[in-house]
């Protein structure tokens, strides 16, 4: 199972093989595909993504 967790860009739970992706991208990310956010850093209330 290839899991993606969406992280906020100075959050310290993100491992090594995170990829940075623009503002755009982690919206898309986290609306369009679903893809977890970060229980640590939270991008989708920094990015005004709530469910």
């Amino acid at each position: 199972m290839d899991r993606k967790i969406v992280h906020s860009g100075d959050c310290w739970a993100a491992d090594k093989r995170s990829q940075a992706i623009t503002r755009k991208q982690a919206i898309e990310a986290l609306t369009q595909h679903q893809k977890q956010p970060c229980d640590v850093c939270r991008p989708d209330t920094s990015l005004s993504v709530l469910d």
